[in-house]
């Protein structure tokens, strides 16, 4: 089923929003006065798609008007019935590239299908609930059988992605319509009713055949008889005698009249039917030669040949016309006159058009001819270009192959040198053995605990050194490790917000909590947000409302520092006794690392905690070190008054652990069914959270449930899935997954708004 000629009825995505690419896929074809599957999606690999191009005259509003389209258009192709005429090969298709259209569609022929003929068929539902926006203006309710009632559909004002229907009180007439279930491009199916097709418009009219003149015709004739040369009798010449007919001589007939082309102007018809030795004729000298040797040729076999007669040039009345008219329209006082007398003339005005119509087609010919030329050289062109591809692929392949067995050699060389080295490694290894040996024979050899009395008295000599030396003041004692207090959620809140409050910067009980819990949980914190939002300002009162600060357990590292391994400051607090500790890394995505949390032990001791702040516009983080903790983004408070920051004098707070009981009990059924079904739509789009950040976001929720106990359920799952499972689904999901977020995360406002937010992600 081919769809040139014919009505064809599918669907249009955009498929690249980032280059404005669009494609389409057919669904039904009309054939018979009724609409057909097309069931032949394999003439258009890969995915039975044809990608669009603008047309030449609406390339300036092609993605406005594909976009306003929506998802079902109607393709006309039943002027164009060739194959070439409006689909054409892809010449930047290639196999395992990542354009998988194999032909293009010029979008002159996409129209959006006529209003109220296209009805998509929704399932029934109580009126006046909200349901998810339909692809159609009106719409059709199925429930055990389809309900004829029209719908129409109003959006909701506030989120603008769900709706609700109304009756129309217009139905919908059974046998006027058709019902297709068919699959969408991700594989979905699409319910739908359609109207039966109209009648195909009539076909484009043929091309009328040029008329047929005789050069008389063509010519008008003059209103007034031209006055001819008078020429003088010729003498009488003395008769010859006639000669019989000679079969083998060739008779020339150049000197008869040709058929003029009626395509020609009158003065170059009036010259083409000239004969004779007429000057105005245009004949070369090296013609009027080659005549006269024929001549006499033909005289010497015995063909008589007759002298020609000359005269006088034939004065054509055409240009006599044309100088008259000329003259007369020199003189500007008898213009009027001249074009009076001339629009009486009978059948003037019409030779006149016919002319002009002669002309426009044989410009319309030529036009036609050289872009049939043109076409001709373009497939020349593609049937060219379709060896080089070949050959150039055969190059490639030598170069691959040689490149191979060069990598090859390579690697045989890197392993016999690595035989080499590991033969020298086992020479030492053996040296090594035989030194333990002896050693172990050595140790042997101290019986009746002879070793253990040397080891204690060397331990007791040590001791007593030090001890000698820490009375005569040599030495100072090891600092002893401060006491730490532990408090619940709450508590550290209100820590959090006193502290806020005397830096001038207020802070709500539930932002404390939130920041709290995401510091206690997680390993790692990141704070993003815009510029000036005070995401380092945040960092440092943290550690000033745990007091961290206050006994040196903080160490705050400048920006762009990337890996902090092998650093002086961690080394310090890597030797300190096992306590809490807090390291800031100020704009730590300034450096283009891999990753900054790489070469850092933080993350694996229990009581130390990592704080990150990165930039909006500095290089991407990774899912992996998304993954490691809580991403809260700040934001400025509009609503505080534009006056300076009135600072006081801050307490100073006991150090605390930051280690909260996270309390067992089950989590309500609502937030539990909610994220249990956004784990099943991620998993089928191949995008599932990893159990590290379901376990955190579990944790979360229930700390704050605990802490808030009048909270809704829904905003807290709404909260841990914006800070802990969205964002590395942002930067490791596929673009599948990513195109079907907005839907998943229905009745979630945080998580969908942190989808227009501008992370420090790559997509």
């Amino acid at each position: 089923m081919s769809l040139p000629g014919k009505l064809c009825i599918g669907i249009l995505e955009e498929d690249n929003p980032l280059k404005a690419y669009f494609r389409f896929k057919p669904l039904l074809v009309a054939e018979g006065g009724r609409y057909v599957p097309y069931a032949e999606p394999q003439s258009y690999p890969e995915d039975g798609c044809i990608r669009i191009v603008p047309d030449k005259n609406e390339s300036f509003r092609f993605k406005a008007r594909m976009r306003q389209m929506g998802l079902f258009c109607a393709v006309d192709l039943r002027a164009h019935p060739d194959d070439n005429d409006k689909i054409r090969p892809n010449k930047n298709y290639r196999e395992g590239s990542q354009e998988q259209n194999a032909f293009i569609l010029y979008s002159d022929v996409i129209h959006e299908p006529a209003p109220e003929t296209i009805f998509e068929i929704l399932p029934e539902a109580e009126p006046g609930v909200p349901r998810p926006r339909p692809r159609t203006a009106a719409v059709l309710l199925q429930g055990e059988a389809l309900n004829p009632e029209r719908f129409e559909w109003t959006a909701d004002p506030e989120t603008g992605e769900r709706c609700t229907l109304h009756p129309t009180g217009k139905r919908v007439e059974p046998g006027a319509v058709q019902v297709f279930d068919l699959p969408g491009f991700g594989g979905e199916t699409i319910s739908f009713a359609i109207a039966l097709p109209a009648e195909a418009p009539a076909g484009p009219a043929e091309k009328p055949a040029a008329p047929e003149a005789s050069p008389r015709a063509s010519v008008p004739a003059a209103t007034e008889p031209v006055p001819q040369a008078v020429e003088k009798p010729a003498e009488p010449r003395p008769r010859q005698a006639e000669v019989p007919d000679k079969p083998w001589i060739h008779r020339d007939h150049s000197m008869q009249p040709a058929p003029v082309d009626p395509r020609l102007s009158p003065t170059q018809r009036s010259l083409a039917a000239q004969s004779g030795m007429n000057p105005r004729r245009g004949r070369s000298l090296q013609e009027l030669i080659d005549e006269k040797w024929q001549q006499s040729r033909l005289g010497q076999l015995g063909q008589p040949v007759a002298p020609i007669q000359t005269g006088a040039p034939v004065s054509s009345p055409v240009e006599n016309a044309v100088e008259a008219v000329r003259d007369v329209w020199n003189q500007p006082q008898l213009r009027q006159d001249l074009l009076q007398s001339l629009g009486g003339i009978e059948e003037f005005g019409a030779s006149l058009e016919e002319c002009r119509e002669a002309a426009r087609k044989l410009d319309i010919e030529r036009h036609l001819e050289s872009l049939e030329a043109r076409r001709l050289a373009l497939l020349g062109e593609l049937d060219h270009l379709t060896l080089q591809h070949a050959e150039t692929r055969e190059a490639l392949m030598r170069q691959l192959s040689e490149r191979a067995t060069g990598e090859l050699a390579d690697a045989l060389a890197r392993t016999q040198s690595a035989r080499a080295e590991q033969k020298k490694y086992e020479q030492l290894a053996d040296e090594a053995r035989a030194a333990a040996r002896d050693a172990r024979r050595a140790v042997d050899d101290l019986t009746n605990e002879e070793l253990e009395r040397r080891l204690s008295d060397f331990v007791l000599n040590q001791r007593m050194v030090e001890r000698l030396a820490l009375l005569r003041g040599e030495a100072e004692p090891l600092p002893a490790a401060p006491e730490f207090e532990s408090t619940d959620l709450n508590g550290l809140a209100r820590r959090l917000e006193a502290r806020f409050a005397a830096e001038g910067l207020p802070l709500g009980h539930e932002a404390a909590l939130n920041l709290c819990a995401c510091a206690a949980i997680g390993p790692a914190l990141i704070l993003s947000g815009p510029v000036g939002c005070g995401k380092t300002t945040a960092a440092r009162l943290l550690a000033d409302a745990l007091g961290l600060a206050a006994v040196d357990r903080c160490a705050e590292f400048p920006s762009g520092k990337g890996s902090l391994e092998g650093d002086a400051r961690l080394a310090a607090l890597d030797a300190l006794p096992d306590a809490p500790a807090l390291l800031i890394l100020d704009d730590a995505n300034l450096s283009p690392a891999a990753d900054p949390l790489r070469g850092l032990d933080a993350l694996n001791r229990p009581q130390w905690r990592l704080c990150l702040t990165v930039q909006d516009d500095a290089c991407p983080l990774r899912a992996h070190a998304l993954d490691r903790g809580f991403t809260v983004r700040l934001s400025p408070d509009a609503s505080a008054p534009w006056r300076p920051r009135r600072k006081a004098a801050a307490v100073p707070q006991p150090p605390v652990v930051l280690s909260l009981d996270i309390p067992e009990s089950p989590l309500p059924t609502a937030a539990e069914d909610r994220v249990q079904a956004l784990r099943e739509a991620l998993a089928r789009a191949n995008a599932a959270p990893s159990p590290r950040a379901l376990d955190a976001a579990w944790r979360y929720c229930a700390l704050m449930l605990s802490a808030l106990p009048d909270a809704d359920p829904l905003h807290i799952v709404d909260l841990a899935v914006a800070q802990r499972l969205l964002p590395p689904l942002l930067a490791g999901a596929p673009l599948d997954a990513l195109r079907q977020l907005p839907a998943l995360l229905d009745g979630l406002p945080l998580s969908r708004a942190l989808l227009r937010a501008p992370l420090p992600i790559q997509l």
